[in-house]
């Protein structure tokens, strides 16, 4: 991704909080068309929330900057087409639970960090094919994608410590793919 792609969803993410924040107002001017209203509707109760006011009066600079938080008349919100969610789904009952995994990538190797908490070394069942890396140890179970990458999963080396387990992958590159 490039960095005028990752700008412009931040600069998507912030306006889309803003709305979300200032809806029941209406518009963010309705809301606080300047420093005198916004400190009233503070001070009335009409605006909840603990605030505090600074006004900027400088050659060429005028505003003012209020720090605090506020409580809006709906939920915020969260604008999920632009952030992962913030925790993963709820398993199932009966259903194995996906554990967290984290994958390092060198120019010679993956390195697949799987948190396997509570889970003894000889329960985990390690079994890559078909561009996966499919791990299940007591009542954990998951299939990591490797297909992004030329790995050699013949020559991989594992090692479990204090509830993570590593696997390490010889990496021969990224895998060409034809456009």
């Amino acid at each position: 991704m490039k960095i005028d792609e990752i700008i412009k969803e931040m600069e998507a993410f912030h306006r889309k909080m803003t709305e979300d924040m200032f809806r029941g107002f209406g518009s963010l001017e309705d809301a606080f068309p300047d420093f005198d209203s916004l400190e009233e509707k503070v001070r009335s109760g009409e605006l909840e929330g603990d605030w505090s006011f600074e006004p900027i009066e400088r050659p060429g600079v005028n505003g003012f900057i209020a720090k605090g938080f506020f409580r809006t008349p709906q939920p915020l919100k969260r604008p999920d087409e632009l952030l992962p969610p913030l925790r993963p789904k709820l398993r199932e009952p009966g259903k194995p639970r996906e554990p967290l995994y984290d994958i390092s990538v060198e120019p010679e190797k993956l390195t697949v960090f799987v948190e396997l908490p509570g889970v003894d070394e000889k329960d985990v069942d390690l079994d890559a094919q078909d561009g996966k890396l499919k791990v299940k140890a007591g009542a954990f179970q998951t299939a990591i994608d490797l297909s992004g990458w030329d790995v050699d999963t013949d020559e991989m080396a594992t090692e479990y410590r204090n509830g993570v387990f590593k696997v390490v992958i010889p990496n021969k590159g990224p895998k060409e793919q034809l456009i």
